[in-house]
């Protein structure tokens, strides 16, 4: 027979069978819990592949050969740590680590293909193979493949570095466009108060996703926004959506103890900011495509005024030059190229 200790009442003190219903009924919310605690897990474990780039590294270069990837870990180490020993260096961005990861993988199975083993044995005529002819493929592998390569020279760990005074070229930046105004509007309008408050600070103030992921509540006060480098006065209807949305989050998450301004049930209870790929889900398109469409709707109001371009959306001067190759396009004049005859 089960006991139950403990109960309240006329029996207080003395133990009292439990009843099968009770016992079920304690079934019943163990269960409930376990499914809840699982897909908790599906999802953290979602989460910690995307943001932890150790994970993500070792399970990538898993199947390369032993030295290779011995090799592998002290340049990833380097990177992920950082170095303080000379050559000095800080540690890399995560998504610099994912993005050269993702570049070089190709490159490192079809050399353990043929039968490299280690990276000492790769020459200057295995890289000069490999390389594609020009444009971004050939600065994103070009780009990788010299992290690794020079990383290994200058500890040590090579002999030579094969990627030195070797051209990899430069990245293809495509001429932005502006986005469509329908799409616009209905992203602003939505009766999702969260996405609506993430299109409107990106449509009318042209913020990044890196700034809305470490946005703090205290840094919208007195009707603008405090970001990092730059303060930018809110425009009424982002104000508006804004209210909205901490309405919402109040009544959702009353007792979160997250500081950030942007939150959702999994960070609710702690203090970690929402990830890019968060934002890309609520809005339903990447936020960089809104991003573009506010700061050339910016390039093209003020005539290419670079310095006021650099100083509303707080990007460097290359950046604001690329956006200004725009002005006079026939696509956005309205202007037709005549046809051969």
């Amino acid at each position: 027979m089960l006991i139950c200790r403990g109960s309240i009442g006329a029996t207080a003190g003395r133990s009292r069978p439990c009843s099968p219903l009770s016992r079920n009924a304690g079934q019943s919310e163990n269960e409930m819990a376990s499914r809840r605690s699982r897909r908790a897990g599906t999802s953290s474990r979602t989460t910690v592949v995307m943001s932890n780039p150790r994970y993500y590294f070792e399970r990538q270069t898993r199947d390369l050969p032993g030295p290779m990837l011995r090799e592998l870990r002290i340049w990833f180490t380097v990177l992920h740590d950082g170095s303080a020993v000379p050559p000095r260096s800080k540690p890399r961005a995560a998504a610099t680590i994912r993005s050269r990861t993702r570049w070089a993988l190709p490159i490192l199975e079809a050399w353990a293909a043929d039968g490299h083993h280690s990276l000492r044995e790769i020459s200057r005529e295995d890289i000069l193979d490999v390389l594609p002819a020009g444009g971004t493929p050939r600065a994103g592998i070009g780009g990788a493949l010299r992290s690794i390569f020079s990383t290994l020279k200058a500890h040590k760990v090579t002999f030579t570095n094969p990627t030195a005074r070797m051209n990899m070229g430069n990245y293809e930046r495509p001429i932005p466009m502006p986005a469509n105004t329908d799409t616009l509007r209905t992203l602003v309008n939505t009766a999702d108060p969260t996405a609506a408050a993430l299109a409107t600070l990106i449509v009318f103030h042209g913020l990044s996703s890196a700034e809305l992921c470490a946005l703090q509540q205290t840094d919208l006060r007195d009707g603008r926004a405090h970001l990092a480098n730059r303060v930018v006065p809110l425009a009424e209807p982002v104000r508006a959506q804004l209210r909205r949305y901490l309405d919402y989050r109040n009544r959702r998450w009353p007792g979160s103890i997250n500081t950030h301004f942007f939150v959702h049930y999994l960070n609710s209870g702690s203090n970690r900011p929402v990830s890019s790929q968060w934002i890309n889900k609520r809005i339903g398109m990447s936020p960089r495509a809104l991003r573009q469409d506010r700061i050339l709707d910016e390039t093209i109001a003020t005539g290419g005024d670079m310095r006021r371009v650099c100083d509303f959306f707080g990007v460097v001067m290359a950046t604001a030059l690329h956006y200004s190759t725009v002005l006079g396009h026939p696509s956005l004049t309205g202007e037709t190229t005549p046809s051969s005859t």
